[in-house]
């Protein structure tokens, strides 16, 4: 048994599906659990340094958990969260220190060529030089996007891991990354689609945008139900 297939299974991820699974969930109490959604994450995002962020999305996929044994939900399960502090906290500065690491060293380079590519094209009308500049910060921010991209589905499971599995942050990491790597495309390409949800509803003043927050909260907990179904061995 490899290290992944004691964390989780192999299964298809199919974009629509778990989308569609996702709302069928959720419809019945779905002002409950977006009032959740919301105000976790709200909460996360007023205290700095995402000191809250792991204890509030832990609290949401608490609250979803509870909605998939058919309980009804109740806003004091948000606060659920509060049992992984701790670990959710370091999961949390993990991500953290992963994004550091790639944003400053990304961002200094980025500077620099655009320092010498103006310095190059100073007082002279160089196309050649231009078009160099121009390709070279689409190429690092191309390069940035799929990092992030990267860091984004292989970190999917780390908060339903500790809520669910009651993991610490260094396993759950582990096992997120295992299972984010082992379902990489359908996890991909489900991130596609809520990405273009989110850019529509981008559109009608962001409104909608909270408006789908539980859908998708509720989408990502679906995949990680169908790769860490019920009876799969613990870790």
């Amino acid at each position: 048994m490899n290290e992944y297939s004691s964390r989780g299974v192999q299964v298809r991820v199919e974009p629509m599906v778990c989308l569609s699974s996702g709302w069928e969930i959720i419809k019945d109490q779905y002002w409950m659990f977006f009032a959740i959604s919301l105000a976790g994450v709200l909460l996360a995002s007023f205290v700095p340094v995402g000191i809250l962020l792991g204890p509030m999305y832990c609290g949401i996929f608490y609250a979803w958990f509870r909605l998939e044994q058919g309980e009804k939900l109740t806003f004091e399960m948000l606060f659920k969260g509060f049992d992984h502090f701790v670990e959710s906290l370091i999961a949390t500065l993990i991500l953290i220190g992963v994004g550091m690491a790639v944003f400053i060293p990304t961002y200094l380079i980025l500077m620099v060529t655009v320092v010498l590519g103006i310095a190059g094209a100073e007082g002279q009308q160089d196309a050649t030089i231009r078009a160099i500049l121009v390709i070279s910060i689409v190429l690092i921010l191309v390069i940035v996007v799929a990092l992030m991209t990267l860091a984004g589905v292989l970190s999917l499971f780390i908060y339903p891991l500790i809520v669910d599995r009651n993991l610490k942050a260094i396993p759950a990491v582990k096992a997120s990354i295992s299972a984010g790597w082992a379902h990489f495309g359908g996890l991909l390409a489900l991130g596609i689609l809520l990405s273009i949800i989110s850019i529509i509803a981008m559109f009608f003043c962001y409104i909608p945008i909270f408006l789908v927050m539980p859908l998708f909260f509720s989408t990502t907990a679906v995949v990680y139900r169908k790769v860490f179904p019920v009876e799969a061995v613990e870790v």
